[in-house]
């Protein structure tokens, strides 16, 4: 019965690990966008004190007209998981190439 214990994944592809470091980025990103934009009236969710996720924080700044960069370096991000998962790691390398662009400004 080990196998039970090996519930998660088990094969972690090529470029996991660009995705991972690129990932707090975009995250830092949200936090640091969300401290310096415009605000918004607290969601149902905040009032029920449940702890703001860096997506819920994305989808207020997007919501408020900002955050795009962020956003977009996120899908970019998703492509590469999927990518990586389907052990295509042309396409994951593409994929957090442009969430890099996207991050940089370029």
């Amino acid at each position: 019965m080990i196998w039970l214990a090996l519930t998660g994944p088990l094969h972690a592809g090529a470029c996991t690990g660009a995705i991972e470091s690129l990932q707090r980025e975009v995250d830092a990103r949200i936090e640091q966008e969300a401290g310096s934009g415009r605000t918004a009236p607290e969601s149902a969710a905040a009032m029920r004190h449940r702890q703001p996720t860096p997506g819920s924080i994305l989808q207020a700044e997007v919501a408020l007209g900002e955050g795009g960069a962020a956003a977009a370096a996120r899908a970019a991000l998703a492509r590469a998981r999927s990518a990586d998962q389907a052990g295509d790691p042309g396409g994951c390398e593409d994929a957090v190439a442009q969430a890099r662009r996207i991050l940089r400004g370029s």
